[in-house]
């Protein structure tokens, strides 16, 4: 196999893993809201965070895939960790948010699974590409 497609492999083999892991590891951040100064979340709210993801990459996928085919898959590709790094970033600060309340943490962190819905389906189409 050629270099590229050892490099594609693993990048999409890392944005899986990646968001797999982060939607495991909200799932435990949730759990342990209430230790650390927030609500009890049900498990609704959990699963309405993990359909945020799906339901985001599902919808904005054809649209990425054919910006992609109409710029360049490398320009759109870059799009996709910008907005998981952005993601990550924002789900790191939210301890610090319930300073402002409860309702704006759970706001930013389905925000986060939207930005991560965005970044697969940025990636995935321009991957494929």
């Amino acid at each position: 196999m050629d270099r590229s497609i050892h490099a594609v492999l693993i990048g999409t083999f890392t944005l899986r893993l990646s968001t797999g892991l982060t939607g495991s590891m909200l799932a435990f951040y949730l759990a342990h809201f209430p230790e650390h100064g927030g609500p009890e979340v049900s498990g609704l709210v959990v699963g309405l965070f993990a359909a945020t993801f799906y339901l985001t990459e599902l919808v904005l996928s054809p649209i990425f895939g054919v910006v992609a085919d109409r710029y360049g898959h490398h320009r759109i590709m870059l799009f996709g960790p910008i907005f998981g790094a952005v993601a990550v970033i924002l789900t790191g600060l939210t301890p610090l948010l319930l300073v402002i309340g409860a309702t704006t943490v759970l706001l930013v962190l389905a925000g986060t699974r939207i930005l991560e819905g965005a970044s697969s389906a940025a990636s995935v189409p321009a991957i494929l590409g």
